[in-house]
């Protein structure tokens, strides 16, 4: 009997309580119905969840000691943790200890908002099933680039509501829905910035696409497609080995098609005007009056060597792209290298031509995404001559800009050259051997800027000498990427010709002269910070950032970025020696820091901090507070 009763003696011994209310931030209003998620930092037990009352009461009972955290959610408002001082910013454990209490955790939640309007024509009649897009801008490699937040769909009288938003700035587009306009054979490619699912791999022309991930889309031009029916084209699904060149595709021309349309009316985004949407708030009358175009044709051909190139690969995308999406548009050049775009818009685009060159898939290959999307090395472009996927085949490619207005663009010359080869060799600061570090792990790569996947570069491993070869590389503005470093090494130099490319970039426009010289470093820093506020204590769960002062500041691979623990500390290892800044912010959203504009409003806000060989650093840092709008 005394074994029997140990056990809910030693539970009632160790069980503590959490008890908090879940309020309107800034305020003591409580919010009822809110939901509660209880999650143990460490792991080893479930997540709990529980309802606030309806003055916004909660409470977790027979808690084991350690530490957790706490989130809620509540349509209407913006998901929250327990501490967290902004809409970007991270929570606070709560640490619970045998039989302990732990009272009066508030928990504050930002209400969400409105954005509404109309849409209407160039007659004043409203249009209906309109795509609107609440966009934000997002921070990418020192880009800002546009992100879509919420997508609605206009209904018969034009009407559109985005809701249970989170407060910032907006840009706001519309652009009716329309069937895709593609010829015989012309293969659509849409890839994402970020991964996602392969959501629109099954869905029917004029659906919707590049909601995520990569999506490959090819008119078959007749027969049955994937979804049985005759006539239609082949859509997602399983794509069957790529036909011999087809003669130019007979064409027919929609009479008009629709460019997005960005608040207040204007067709250029970077005219667009900021929605500043506060907590809580609603913005209407954001009306848009959409607008027409007539589309036209790019028409062109492909050459090599004075003759036509058949079977080059024809690609087009915009030059500039704020969404961050890269929409690629590909057709086959005829048996005399001619190519017909039909249905582009106006705009500022990059033709592309290869032969053997990688295809617009060949970043994802192999991915499950990939092969749901029928990305294969055959019907990607994969470099190979006759036998696609062949490593001693040449690529050959071209590339111009195209500028299209409200006419035709005609003959268009891709005159394709041999794309150049690049050696080089990687090597360890300070020895005139390296066999005791693998290289044969490292992956070196180019990365054409901005990234265009025709153009991709096939990475290279060095072998145990270091020695490495690329091939295939077109003329253009290329980024050096090196992955796969060794245990407690850096990249510390990497120079072709005399010319540091970790700071400016490569531009080959030729074939290179000399080796590209790797150097590998042995000896980094390390960097202790603690953030305090105003009363000089330390804060929790803060965004520190690490940037390196010019002319480093382009090399993003050095950048650290984390956030404090309970004590208001950080802690950076593998640093590579350098000139820094460290700043901190109660609330900052992700990668922010990398654009030079955003960094202006902080002129003097840095800690300055200098990494030397295996120094290890320690620096205080005051924190910028959130200031909610």
């Amino acid at each position: 009997m005394l074994l029997a009763q140990a056990g809910p003696a030693q539970q009632s011994i160790s069980s503590g309580v959490i008890e908090g209310t879940v309020v309107r931030a800034g305020t003591s209003t409580p919010i009822g119905k809110a939901r509660i998620t209880l999650s143990p930092v460490q792991g080893g037990t479930a997540a709990q969840g529980a309802t606030a009352d309806g003055e916004g009461r909660f409470s977790f009972r027979n808690l084991a000691p350690g530490q957790y955290r706490l989130s809620a959610t509540r349509d209407g408002y913006v998901s929250s943790e327990y501490g967290q001082r902004g809409p970007n910013g991270s929570g606070i454990p709560v640490s619970v200890m045998s039989q302990q209490t732990v009272k009066d955790l508030r928990i504050g939640m930002t209400m969400t908002g409105t954005i509404a309007g109309r849409v209407t024509n160039r007659d004043g009649e409203p249009v209906g099933n309109v795509n609107v897009q609440a966009m934000r801008y997002t921070f990418q490699d020192g880009r800002r680039t546009l992100t879509t937040v919420q997508t609605k769909v206009t209904n018969d009288l034009g009407e559109y509501r985005l809701f249970w938003m989170n407060p910032g700035q907006y840009i706001v587009s519309a652009q009716p829905v329309e069937p895709l306009s593609l010829g015989n054979t012309d293969t659509f490619f849409i890839q994402g910035p970020r991964a996602g699912g392969p959501a629109g791999l099954a869905a029917a022309a004029g659906a919707q696409l590049g909601a995520g991930g990569v999506t490959r889309i090819t008119i078959t031009g007749g027969g049955v497609g994937p979804g049985g029916g005759p006539g239609g084209g082949a859509i997602g699904g399983a794509v069957p080995p790529p036909p011999p060149p087809p003669p130019p595709p007979n064409v027919v021309d929609s009479n008009e098609t629709y460019l997005p349309v960005y608040y207040p009316g204007t067709t250029d985004v970077g005219a667009a005007s900021t929605i500043d949407l506060r907590a809580g708030g609603v913005v209407d009358s954001i009306n848009m009056v959409v607008a027409d175009v007539r589309p036209v044709h790019i028409r062109g051909q492909v050459t090599s060597g004075g003759r036509g190139a058949s079977g080059a690969q024809v690609s087009f995308y915009q030059r500039t792209n704020p969404t961050g999406n890269l929409t690629v548009r590909s057709t086959t050049a005829s048996d005399t290298g001619a190519f017909d775009f039909r249905g582009v818009a106006p705009g500022a685009y990059e033709l592309v031509a290869t032969v053997n060159g990688s295809g617009p898939g060949v970043f994802i290959l192999g991915t499950p995404l990939a092969n749901s999307a029928g990305l294969t090395v055959a019907n990607v472009g994969g470099r190979g001559g006759a036998n696609p996927g062949s490593p001693n085949s040449t690529m050959m490619a071209a590339r111009i800009p195209v500028d299209v207005s409200t006419s035709d663009v005609d003959g268009v010359t891709l005159a394709m050259e041999p794309g150049f080869s690049l050696t080089g060799k990687v090597s360890v600061d300070g020895r005139s051997s390296s066999s005791d570090v693998p290289l044969t792990s490292i992956r070196v790569q180019l990365q054409s800027d901005p990234q265009i996947p025709p153009l991709a570069v096939i990475p290279a491993n060095p072998d145990s000498t270091g020695a490495f070869s690329l091939s295939g590389i077109a003329v253009g503005t290329y980024r050096l990427a090196v992955a796969g470093l060794p245990r407690n090494t850096y990249l510390k130099s990497a120079n072709l010709g005399g010319m540091d490319i970790l700071a400016n970039g490569l531009r080959l426009d030729s074939q290179p002269g000399g080796p590209l010289d790797i150097v590998l470093g042995t000896t980094p820093g390390s960097l202790d910070a603690v953030v305090l506020d105003e009363k000089q204590m330390p804060e929790a769960s803060v965004a520190v950032v690490l940037i390196p002062n010019a002319p480093q500041q382009k090399r993003f691979d050095i950048y650290r970025n984390g956030t404090t623990d309970s004590m208001g500390r950080i802690h950076w290892d593998g640093l590579v020696p350098g000139e820094y800044k460290v700043y901190a912010w109660e609330d900052v959203e992700s990668y922010a820091w990398t654009d030079p504009n955003f960094m202006a409003n902080f002129d003097g806000r840095g800690i300055a901090v200098r990494v030397t060989d295996s120094s290890r650093e320690t620096v205080n840092v005051k924190a910028i507070p959130y200031k909610a709008n």
